[in-house]
């Protein structure tokens, strides 16, 4: 019985002594990971502030980009990850008020932030969804960058981001991606978006753009979310497939982005699913993510 007890102490010992190096290991990789810098090209835009143009703006912020699920709806910085073992995440304070970074960046540090996910210094911003707006025109950002150059000050400090033991654990072994800079083909050619209007061609301009593919995976078949928060329901399934909108209609399409109701009266968290922010959205734009998402080819979810 002593060999025995010998043995089973022996055996949990290595393995403690296992986890506590490869705990030591995360946090050697992952702080030098958070400590990561980028070379992206430096841009610019042409600013437009017209009246029509703010209006897109301020449209872009909220009901397409839908950056004040992180910045908050008066983009002085939001809390939006909180959960001590994996980390503290919070949008910045974008604006020019104390703490806020509005009053500081020039066009292109705004241009190299939206579209790379990058700082003036080079370093990453964490969780910060740049695949999306890399799709985003020059026009487009012109307008983004005018509206939030013009909304009110606020005076917000806003902690750096950090990470706990599982949060470490992940991005050692690449299950949490920080940066989407990681993501980008910086060499590829931005497509130009076609015109703003109810057609399926839109419609995918305005998922990429509005970043359906985050959650709902590139070919919208859904499932597990691998960025979201872990009591997080699975993304539904958006493509035609009976699991997925196969059996919708388009009026039951928009309940569920401006009501946050599924199509059997469930309500759909807000947090997963920021239907808060796509109620916002004109029929028109709607429409045309319908029409776009019919075309997708059908799959069962997670595939």
């Amino acid at each position: 019985m002593r060999r025995v007890l010998k043995w089973v102490g022996v055996t949990l010992g290595s393995i403690l002594g296992l986890l506590i190096v490869f705990v030591g290991i995360s946090y050697i990789v992952s702080s030098s990971e958070l400590s990561s810098t980028f070379e992206v090209p430096t841009e610019t835009v042409a600013i437009l502030t017209d009246s029509a143009s703010m209006a897109e703006g301020k449209y872009l912020a909220t009901a397409i980009g839908k950056c004040v699920e992180c910045h908050g709806g008066d983009f002085g910085g939001k809390v939006f990850i909180d959960e001590p073992i994996i980390g503290h995440v919070a949008g910045k304070n974008i604006t020019r008020g104390k703490g806020g970074i509005g009053a500081e960046f020039k066009v292109e540090d705004w241009v190299r932030a939206i579209r790379y996910g990058v700082k003036p210094d080079g370093k990453g911003l964490v969780v910060m969804p740049s695949e999306d707006y890399w799709y985003m025109s020059d026009e487009e950002l012109g307008k983004l960058i005018g509206y939030l150059q013009s909304v009110p000050p606020v005076d917000r400090e806003v902690e750096e981001p950090s990470l706990g033991i599982l949060g470490r654990v992940l991005v050692t072994v690449g299950a949490l991606p920080l940066f989407a800079t990681e993501k980008i083909d910086l060499k590829a050619t931005r497509p130009a978006p076609p015109p703003s209007a109810p057609t399926a061609e839109y419609g995918e301009h305005l998922t990429k753009i509005g970043g359906c593919i985050g959650c709902h995976r590139p070919d919208f078949s859904g499932g597990p979310v691998s960025a979201g928060a872990p009591d997080w329901p699975p993304a539904a399934n958006l493509t035609p497939h009976t699991d997925g909108l196969g059996s919708w209609n388009e009026a039951e399409f928009t309940t569920a982005l401006r009501l946050g109701k599924s199509k059997d009266g469930r309500a759909l968290n807000p947090e997963a699913m920021p239907w808060g922010t796509t109620a916002l959205m004109t029929d028109d734009d709607i429409h045309a993510m319908w029409l776009y998402l019919r075309t997708v080819p059908a799959k069962e979810t997670g595939t």
